[in-house]
This record gives structure tokens, C-alpha cells and sequence, in this order.
């Protein structure tokens, strides 16, 4: 899965805000905030990846243990599909 194209993540005082842009502003209003993790995640989702090398990467990037890493992982992919940001969501 990945992001699908249109949507940029940008850094705005230390919030990260998942914003449209050129066709996809017609379709979506508003914008998505993400923590810094789930930001780490946004960042690698830019190229195909699965649920598990997300995991993984959480794991790698910051002190938590396997069951969080999935939890966490989870909740993201939940709500980036709920908004409509990504293709290829099994």
C-alpha cells in the first residue's frame, strides 16, 4: 500500500497536517494531523510497503515494544483509508 498522489505532508510548528492538492482538493475537504510516528509512517508509505515493514520501521525508529508497533500501525492505516489517502489498503 501506499499514499495515494495529491496529499503532502507538511510540518507546520511542530504539527504534522496531511493537506490536498491540485485534483484532490476537489475531492477532499480539510486536513489530517499526525504525531510525529505516525508522520515517520506517512514518510515511508510514499513507495509501496507493507502493514509488517511498518511495524518494523516503528520498531527500528523509536523504543516500543512489537504489540504498540502493531497497535499504533493499525489506528494509522484505519484512519489514512477512513479519509481516502491510500491505494492498495488490504
Amino acid at each position: 500500500m501506499r499514499i495515494k498522489d495529491g496529499f503532502v505532508l507538511r510540518d507546520v510548528m511542530d504539527e504534522y497536517i496531511v493537506m490536498p492538492a491540485g485534483a484532490q482538493m476537489k475531492e477532499f475537504e480539510g486536513v489530517v494531523v499526525l504525531n510525529e510516528p505516525s508522520a515517520f509512517l506517512w514518510k515511508k508509505m510514499q513507495s509501496d510497503v507493507t502493514r509488517q515493514e511498518l511495524v518494523e520501521a516503528l520498531l527500528e525508529e523509536y523504543d516500543i515494544d512489537s504489540a504498540v508497533a502493531e497497535k499504533d500501525t493499525e489506528e494509522l492505516l484505519k484512519k489514512l483509508d477512513m479519509y481516502g489517502v491510500l491505494e492498495g489498503m488490504k
